[in-house]
């Protein structure tokens, strides 16, 4: 009888080439292990800023982006964001332009503000003083030596400066950007550069002192000084690069070495990517003011996807039966209990040691399994990004700063009845709106231009969400063209209904252009520059009549849902 070990049988030979590929996978599988902490940390970096003097500033910029460059100058956007990237601190010198920053704020504007009546305890100011090894508040008008607080009690200007002259503490300004329109007007125009919310906080320091222990944040800070000088220790873990929250007072015996030691003076800037920790000083010999503008908040590539992947799950999960089947015996061999059974083996101790250490491995077909669950759950993923970033468009809308000059609000002009003579101009600054898609066959546009600007940055201003009235206005998708055509146009001339008619033919219809553009007037998108113009020649005016004709009669048509 012929030995059943050397069958050549195709069947045998199939079943021996396929343990034959499982050995070499296994082999050549890539386990998943923590990845190790990065060694080489890019160096801060130090530029000077060789010019001795500068025609313009950010009020003559005509688009976002170049009030990045002022105020960064001279790195450019890109430098700015490969910056907060990689991340490495930058400072930057300005020694022959003192007064670049100073019109932004002053200590007389923190002394004005004071004495108006208006700055509340821990609301609008803070008063503080770091002793080496705390951080003591005195946000109180008790003329006591003693720290304490009284968050909401009206601020008194002598009480508040004889701590600040008298007493070492330095004086904080909440959100200076409410009271101050210059600030107002720079971090409207940077927060449509930086596609997020702008904060603003203003530090005002006596000679030789120190307000906050050592820690750090979790924004992006820009620091500008304004007026005197500080001495800043910058500190980088390699370990925790761009964390995702803050962390406040570090124990400086527990620091490393500082990876940079500088001196700001007027008109310099420091940049800190998030997770810097940093200390500044006052000279013993002067007093210091800045302000710190913040960014990114909240603004990953993990926050993104946190909110993207709920969403995504769910929807793969209805579309694949294989995510809704019982786990069954497959659901024990997860985890690390499985290895401690591989001990009984000598020959997998130490697949056991390497599984409890957190070098996870699957068993071969279960890993397969599940990767073709996971291609079902990608092949989701990439539209509900989308949707999530929409979400955080909307919500940036209802949370940023109104334009700067304000603009009329709704309902406060009288009602002009557009005709196709009209010339229409639109009044939001470049990046100021944004189209989302909130469900299919809508479109909405979002904006922020009527928000109150007292709220900013206290987490109030988006009282209903996105998408209520003054916010965002929602249209059919068939008529995203005639919004396109009549708000984001680059050209700067005013376009008149009928040229804008024109522009949209082949695709909307010359009545239902006009109740779109009378609805973005109404909802104050769209400027009537001359509102008391007469109509247009007979010719145009027949055309149009034969255009409203045609879409009344039996080809209605909707226009704004929310707010128009």
């Amino acid at each position: 009888m012929e030995d059943p070990v050397l069958d050549t049988s195709p069947a045998l030979r199939k079943a021996f080439a396929c343990l034959r590929d499982k050995v070499q996978h296994n082999k050549n599988r890539k386990v998943w292990r923590p990845p190790p902490p990065p060694h080489n940390v890019t160096q801060p970096l130090a530029r000077a800023d060789a010019r001795s003097s500068f025609e313009g500033d950010w009020r003559s910029a005509t688009d976002p982006k170049d009030c990045v460059k002022w105020l960064a100058h001279p790195f450019d956007e890109d430098d700015v964001h490969r910056a907060l990237s990689k991340p490495y601190p930058v400072h930057i010198q300005r020694p022959n332009l003192p007064d670049y920053y100073s019109d932004l704020y002053s200590s007389k504007d923190i002394r004005a503000y004071l004495a108006s009546g208006q700055c509340q305890y821990s609301y609008n100011v803070d008063v503080v003083r770091y002793d080496g090894s705390k951080r003591m508040s005195y946000n109180m008008n008790d003329p006591g030596p003693r720290p304490g607080s009284a968050p909401g009690t009206p601020a008194k200007l002598g009480r508040v400066w004889k701590r600040f002259e008298k007493e070492g503490c330095s004086v904080r300004i909440l959100h200076p950007q409410q009271h101050c329109d210059k600030l107002w007007a720079l971090m409207s125009r940077l927060e449509t550069a930086f596609g997020c919310c702008v904060g603003c906080n203003a530090y005002l320091t006596p000679p030789g002192s120190q307000g906050f222990a050592p820690h750090y944040d979790d924004i992006d800070a820009f620091i500008l000084q304004l007026e005197g000088r500080k001495r800043w220790s910058l500190y980088v873990d390699p370990n925790n690069l761009l964390p995702l929250h803050n962390r406040a007072d570090f124990d400086r015996a527990s620091l490393p070495a500082p990876c940079m030691e500088v001196v700001l003076g007027p008109g310099d800037l420091l940049i800190l990517p998030r997770g810097t920790i940093h200390e500044g000083r006052s000279l013993p010999d002067t007093h210091s003011l800045h302000i710190t503008l913040s960014a990114n908040q909240g603004c990953s590539w993990a926050a993104l996807l946190q909110a993207a992947l709920p969403g995504a799950l769910q929807e793969a999960a209805q579309r694949t039966l294989a995510l809704r089947r019982p786990m069954g015996p497959d659901f024990r061999r997860l985890g690390c209990h499985t290895a401690l059974g591989w001990y009984a083996s000598a020959s997998y101790s130490h697949r056991a040691a390497s599984h409890i250490q957190g070098e996870w491995e699957l068993p071969g077909l279960l890993e397969r399994r599940l990767r073709r669950m996971f291609k079902h759950f990608t092949d989701a993923l990439w539209a509900h990004i989308h949707i999530a970033a929409e979400e955080q468009w909307e919500g940036f809308m209802a949370e940023r700063l109104p334009q700067y000059p304000p603009l009329p609000r709704p309902g406060s002009v009288p009602h002009t009845k557009l005709h196709p003579g009209s010339r229409l101009s639109p009044v939001a600054q470049p990046g100021a709106l944004r189209f989302t898609r909130p469900e299919p066959g809508v479109i909405r546009v979002v904006h922020g231009l009527f928000n109150d600007r007292a709220t900013h940055a206290r987490g109030e201003a988006a009282q209903e969400g996105a998408g209520t009235a003054g916010t965002a206005l929602d249209f059919e998708l068939r008529q995203a063209g005639v919004l396109a055509k009549a708000l984001l146009r680059k050209d700067p001339e005013a376009h008149s209904v009928a040229e804008i008619q024109a522009m949209c033919k082949g695709h909307t219809e010359g009545g239902e252009v006009l109740q779109v553009l009378q609805a973005l007037v109404a909802a104050g998108l769209l400027r009537v520059l001359d509102p008391g113009a007469q109509s247009p020649k007979p010719g145009r005016q027949k055309r149009a009549r034969r255009a409203d004709e045609g879409a009344a009669g039996g080809r209605r048509h909707g226009t704004g849902r929310a707010g128009a």
